[in-house]
């Protein structure tokens, strides 16, 4: 799957982290580990990016059920927590 648009610069390190550590539990897991989109990127109603905050580590059957299920209050309510904690 290509991503379609460049990581914020800020944003690299922490994506790296993710990425490695997917590919650190696959070498050794026995069932495969995906990073999935909190916020999916195709969504009816939201479009998530490809940022750290925006991804998680589940297991490809935890990622087949999810599909492109997102609970939108929840989200906004995490997302208004992280922007409060960085002043914004």
């Amino acid at each position: 799957k290509e991503i379609k648009h460049k990581p914020f610069p800020s944003d690299i390190a922490a994506l790296e982290v993710i990425l490695k550590r997917a590919l650190g539990i696959n070498r050794y897991a026995s069932q495969f580990i995906h990073v999935d989109h909190i916020i999916p990127v195709i969504h009816p109603h939201v479009s998530g990016l490809t940022v750290s905050w925006n991804l998680q580590l589940l297991t490809r059957e935890e990622n087949s059920k999810k599909k492109n299920y997102c609970d939108l209050d929840l989200e906004a309510s995490f997302l208004l927590l992280w922007a409060k904690s960085r002043g914004l």
